[in-house]
């Protein structure tokens, strides 16, 4: 997408951070109200129980990928685009070294994808060069090697694992109960199951004489999803599941639109504002 000019920047922001802030405010409306009927009804325990139905897990998993990833990406995008109005507003900065944060959601079609090219990367370079320091200088092992490559994904995850536990211990949820560490360190595991697959298909693809450089079919692209969202909807529970079940920290935003004007009127605005944010703006999905 090509850079707009510093107004149409700035026009462009606004108009997204004003939606992503209704968004927000109708997802925390309706989060609070859940925890606020489950904490009453007392039907949830404060960690996850794993031997739940199938019905039950598919729930669960559009739940964690709802709450965690979508809300998750909007908090963050809003910060950044919060911050973008104000340096470019003021002159201190262009919109060239503005670009979106996040990547298009058809790169998730793999966990691989997800993490590298569709989630922000604000953390990459601090934590590449934590695990190149402790991978190479500390162990010794050889650089682009087989095991330093993935304990070099290990290392990334497990400082990333150990930055998100301090996130929850502030935000309330004690460290026996927050599922940080184990939705982070069980990551590199699913990028070691997708290398063997494509391995394997690549193998078997090229003894059946295919090539290898055609564009993902779109079955491939639909079973990628379905994995990496079933993946990530899983072992994101332990993470995610303590922050729903407390009403305190359902507050996304400072103050709510929707407890003024009401929830269903705030729901029509936001899909009618992102069809218009959609088509006028080109926003990145």
């Amino acid at each position: 997408m090509n850079t707009p000019p510093r107004g149409r920047f700035l026009v462009r922001q606004t108009a997204i951070v004003v939606w992503q802030y209704l968004v927000l405010d109708v997802f925390a409306t309706l989060a609070l109200q859940q925890a606020l009927e489950q904490e009453k009804s007392g039907l949830l325990p404060p960690v996850p129980q794993w031997d739940i139905s199938t019905e039950q897990w598919i729930e669960r998993i559009i739940s964690n990928i709802t709450a965690g990833f979508v809300v998750s990406r909007i908090i963050i995008d809003f910060h950044h685009r919060v911050f973008s109005i104000i340096l470019v507003g003021l002159g201190l900065d262009s919109p060239e070294n503005c670009p979106p944060l996040y990547g298009r959601a058809l790169d998730a079609d793999t966990v691989r994808g997800f993490w590298g090219k569709f989630w922000h990367q604000l953390l990459q370079n601090p934590l590449t060069s934590v695990s190149a320091f402790i991978t190479q200088n500390l162990l010794g092992l050889t650089p682009k090697s087989f095991v330093q490559r993935y304990m070099n994904v290990f290392v990334v995850f497990f400082c990333s694992g150990g930055l998100h536990l301090v996130l929850d211990i502030v935000q309330g949820i004690p460290t026996q109960e927050s599922g940080a560490m184990l939705f982070f360190v069980t990551a590199p595991l699913g990028l070691m199951i997708e290398d063997v697959i494509r391995a394997l298909w690549e193998y078997f693809s090229k003894c059946n004489g295919q090539s290898q450089n055609l564009p993902k079919p779109l079955w491939q692209r639909v079973v990628g999803l379905t994995w990496s969202m079933a993946w990530l909807g899983v072992t994101s529970t332990g993470f995610f599941y303590p922050q729903a079940v407390r009403p305190e920290n359902q507050a996304l935003v400072p103050f709510s639109v929707a407890g003024q004007i009401g929830l269903p009127i705030q729901a029509v605005i936001v899909l009618v504002g992102g069809a218009v944010l959609a088509k006028v703006f080109e926003v990145e999905v």
